[in-house]
């Protein structure tokens, strides 16, 4: 090829470039960066023979490895065990299954159950002084606890949200799982078993209307023989509480202890209980004048139950568990459960006004009941 002519170029391109880059900063750092990368740019383009090729070679491959998880996530229960008896997934079950954890309960910091239901679709209070519910219309009685009746027909019964590990309620026709059943469903509490490493917990709550509250939970191995455990777990409550009431008061003692013996594939628990509950129920009867019909509208303290009306609950019971593990998801368990409980109380069951409205007229029922429970 002919060389091209120099009296064609532009002037420009006779200045030299070392006038150009002392004027231009941006080259200058685009000319040291050129000249640091340049050989790793080199070094890719020419293969195996430039030193970053030897380096690749030499990388270390670690071993593969997996990561999994199951049981429950906090809020999000995975697994059941209530509807089927064996623990498989929520998502595979045939009917419909709702899940409450501790981990909600606690956060939420609800003190009773018909609080921790509340989340649960087509699922009611059906009692005004007891634990009994009503499923798709249809009354459920009291919840089972661990698969068990918590107390003969449901009367009265009473769950401390302290011992609660999970709530499940499983919604349609159970009797041929449970002995008995609703067309509604079945509401069971699992409680609290103790635990292979120690855990304690202590907490203390005040609030409005003298609202006070102590729990404690401890857990964890008493004794250690090679595959075999003994553990332990207390969970203990004292609760003292007003109302926006007159007269309301709520006085609480419960305790829960129990021991547990585990094996490889086995393990039994012994599991005492007691509570003793003390309320001064509330009565919000609209006060009216029979002649006349007229409706008095009380003050929002207004408790026709008056200072004298009482509810006393208690019980103590002892439950025995034995399991045996065939595989993670399927298991041979056998239980018994023997209770006491107790009932009485004075309650107000009407109201009226005297014709001056300068009086309530009150009438009172008393109770006075005490019912055993065993089963296995």
């Amino acid at each position: 090829k002919r060389p091209p002519d120099k009296s064609t170029q532009p002037q420009a391109a006779e200045k030299p470039m070392k006038t150009m880059r002392q004027n231009n900063p941006i080259a200058l750092l685009s000319g040291w960066l050129a000249v640091v990368l340049g050989p790793l740019h080199g070094a890719e383009a020419g293969g195996g023979n430039s030193p970053a090729a030897g380096v690749a070679a030499a990388a270390i491959v670690l071993s593969p490895f997996e990561v999994s998880t199951s049981g429950t996530n906090t809020y999000l229960a995975t697994n059941s065990a209530t509807g089927t008896r064996i623990a498989i997934p929520l998502v595979q079950l045939p009917f419909t299954a709702n899940v409450i954890t501790s981990a909600f309960i606690e956060d939420q910091g609800w003190l009773n159950l018909t609080d921790a239901t509340r989340y649960v679709p087509s699922l009611r209070r059906d009692d005004n002084n007891a634990e009994a519910f009503a499923i798709r219309g249809f009354n459920s009685g009291a919840p089972r606890r661990n698969y068990f009746s918590n107390v003969g027909g449901g009367w009265r019964s009473r769950t401390e949200n302290a011992e609660i590990d999970r709530i499940e309620v499983v919604k349609g026709p159970m009797s041929v799982l449970f002995g008995f059943g609703t067309p509604g469903g079945v509401i069971n509490v699992l409680t609290k078993k103790p635990l292979a490493k120690p855990a304690y917990a202590l907490s203390a709550e005040f609030g409005t209307f003298n609202h006070r509250r102590v729990t404690a939970d401890a857990t964890g191995p008493v004794l250690i023989r090679g595959e075999s455990q003994v553990r332990y777990r207390v969970i203990a409550t004292r609760q003292r509480s007003d109302g926006f009431r007159d007269f309301e008061r709520y006085d609480k003692e419960f305790l829960n202890a129990q021991l547990q013996w585990n094996n490889r594939h086995t393990s039994a628990r012994m599991e005492f209980r007691y509570q003793d509950l003390d309320e001064g129920e509330t009565f919000i009867l609209q006060p009216f004048d029979e002649p006349s019909g007229t409706i008095v509208y009380p003050d929002r303290s207004y408790n026709i139950a008056g200072p004298e009306a009482f509810a006393h609950y208690k019980e103590i019971s002892t439950y025995f568990e034995v399991t045996h593990n065939f595989s993670p998801q399927f298991s041979l368990r056998a239980a018994a459960v023997d209770g006491d409980h107790y009932f009485n109380a004075l309650r107000r069951v009407g109201a009226s006004v005297t014709p001056d409205f300068k009086s309530v007229v009150v009438s009172g029922n008393k109770h006075d009941d005490k019912r055993q429970l065993t089963g296995w």
